[in-house]
């Protein structure tokens, strides 16, 4: 038993020593399935750590529609609490056009073999879609809002650029109370997950079906740009990965910012708290960031 303040220390620095470890040895070995990709040439779906029919594609929670609307959502709702009067659905719809017009992407939604027929997305269908970001989308906020220390803490362990001044705290600040205002709105999720899809389908998105459980206990939080990791071949190695590839939505918001008109940095702190507490309800235990 640790029966001094030099003990606690060292057996802190050596559970420090082990998570940085951890991290690396994530990093290192799903490095060679980590392939080009361009936001010009290649589709956007969610960073799921389930097989596709799909090769190689842009991973971002969601996909890009939910994805950035939900997070410009959470920055409007903190610059303006109490603001924002629409459904999620509605946002994801509204902001579906921009992204395939403006910003000429390629974006889609995904479900699973679990909750379509035959394999084939229907978003007319009955029950909840297989996309947990969607489907668990006042969940995650909940989380994200109870756990808001501990959750500003690992971004910044995560990003520490995103965090060097006192404005960048008040920021982070802000996004984790509009997380809690939204999560306890309950007419803001009245939709359902389905529903959700559907709005952005409708516009023009692409529609993804993955197959198999989860089983992903790592992600990576992806900052290096115009990379995406192939998710069938890490699967097939026995080496299941949640990924997001954080460097997609901030140069997506860069394309569409005159829509939008924040502050990047706000963005890229939302994109990241947001990001933690989707792997946090998914279950990852281990989270690194590779640049």
């Amino acid at each position: 038993m640790a029966n001094s303040y030099e003990d606690v220390t060292a057996i802190g620095g050596e559970s420090m020593q082990a998570e940085e470890q951890q991290k690396h040895e994530l990093l290192q070995s799903r490095e060679r399935f980590y392939s080009d990709v361009s936001l010009d040439r290649d589709p956007i779906f969610c960073g799921d750590d389930r097989e596709s029919d799909l090769d190689l594609y842009i991973h971002v929670f969601g996909g890009m529609p939910p994805n950035i609307a939900y997070n410009l959502t959470i920055i409007r709702e903190a610059h303006n609490a109490g603001s924002v009067e629409d459904t999620f659905g509605e946002e994801v719809g509204s902001i579906t056009p921009v992204l395939i017009d403006v910003a000429h992407e390629k974006v889609g939604v995904h479900s699973d073999d679990n909750s379509e027929v035959n394999g084939i997305f229907d978003v007319n269908g009955q029950g909840d879609i297989g996309c947990g970001y969607i489907k668990l989308r006042q969940p995650i906020s909940r989380l994200i809002a109870e756990r808001k220390a501990e959750v500003l803490a690992e971004a910044k362990l995560q990003s520490p650029e995103l965090f060097t001044s006192e404005l960048d705290d008040q920021i982070a600040e802000g996004i984790l109370s509009a997380h809690q205002s939204l999560s306890e709105r309950a007419g803001f999720f009245k939709a359902s997950s389905r529903e959700v899809a559907k709005t952005t389908v409708d516009q023009g998105a692409n529609t993804m079906v993955v197959v198999g459980p989860h089983g992903a206990e790592d992600g990576i939080i992806n900052r290096r740009r115009d990379t995406s990791i192939k998710t069938n071949a890490a699967s097939e190695a026995g080496l299941k990965t949640y990924d997001h590839d954080a460097w997609a939505t901030g140069d997506t918001y860069d394309k569409i910012r005159d829509y939008y008109p924040f502050d990047k940095r706000e963005l890229e702190i939302a994109d990241l708290i947001d990001a933690i507490g989707t792997m946090w309800a998914l279950g990852v235990k281990t989270i690194a960031t590779r640049r």
